[in-house]
C-alpha cells in the first residue's frame, strides 16, 4: 500500500499504524505553498526513532535540491523527473576529465610520424647560441640540431637549453659558441612507435 499526499507528521503517523508500504510527503507542492521542504523531516525521524517497517518516498521533486535533501533525510526513494534525472551526474570537473581522458586515448593512437616536421635547422658547432635563435626564429621550431667538423650529430639545442642556460647564470650567452657547450646524444624513437608507449 502507498500512502500519497502526506503533508504532516500526523498523516504520517496513521499511515505507519495502518501498515503503509510506502507513505509520499510531496516536498515540491510543500515548497510551492511557501514551507521548506525540509518541513517533512520529522516523518523520516519518527520511522527510524520508533522502527516503523514504512518507507518514505520523497516526492514531488522540483530541483536537484530536493534530491540532496531527500539522500540528507535517508529517503528510502525518491520520484525524480526525468528533467531533473538527466542533471544528477552532471558536473563540470566529471565533464573535463572526460574530456581528458578521451583526448589521452586519441593520443594513443597517434605515431611518432604524424608528427615529424620535415623543416629542420641544422648549424655547425663554431655557429653562436644567436645564430640558433634567429634560425630557430625564422623557422618556428624549438630546437635546432648542431653538427660537428664531420657531419655529424653534435648535440641538439632547444629553447628550453636556453632557459637553462640562462639561469645558470652564463655570461654572453648570445655570442658563446656550441663547441663551448657540453655535446649530448639526442634519444630518438622510430616513426611507427605511438606517443603513448
Amino acid at each position: 500500500m502507498n500512502l500519497h499526499l502526506i503533508y504532516t507528521l500526523q498523516q504520517a503517523y496513521v499511515a505507519y499504524c495502518a501498515g503503509a508500504t510506502y507513505i509520499c510527503p510531496l516536498v515540491g507542492r510543500l515548497q510551492d505553498q511557501g514551507h521548506d521542504a525540509l518541513i517533512c523531516r520529522p516523518v523520516f525521524t519518527a520511522v527510524e526513532r520508533y522502527n516503523y517497517k514504512t518507507k518514505v518516498m520523497f516526492s514531488s521533486v522540483r530541483s536537484l535540491e530536493h534530491v540532496r535533501n531527500a539522500i540528507n533525510l535517508g529517503a528510502h526513494a525518491c520520484t525524480v523527473p526525468w528533467n531533473i534525472l538527466k542533471q544528477l551526474c552532471q558536473n563540470h570537473f566529471t565533464e573535463l576529465g572526460i574530456r581528458q581522458f578521451v583526448e589521452h586515448t586519441e593520443m594513443s593512437t597517434i605515431r611518432a610520424s604524424d608528427l615529424v616536421k620535415t623543416d629542420q635547422v641544422f648549424l655547425n658547432c663554431n655557429s653562436t647560441i644567436l645564430d640558433a635563435l634567429i634560425q630557430m626564429t625564422k623557422s618556428g621550431l624549438g630546437a635546432c640540431i648542431i653538427l660537428d667538423d664531420k657531419n655529424e650529430i653534435y648535440r641538439v639545442f632547444t629553447d628550453g637549453d636556453l632557459r637553462r642556460l640562462i639561469k645558470s647564470g652564463q655570461n654572453n650567452l648570445v655570442e658563446m659558441k656550441f663547441n663551448e657547450l657540453e655535446s649530448n646524444s639526442p634519444i630518438s624513437i622510430g616513426f611507427d612507435l605511438h606517443l603513448m608507449k
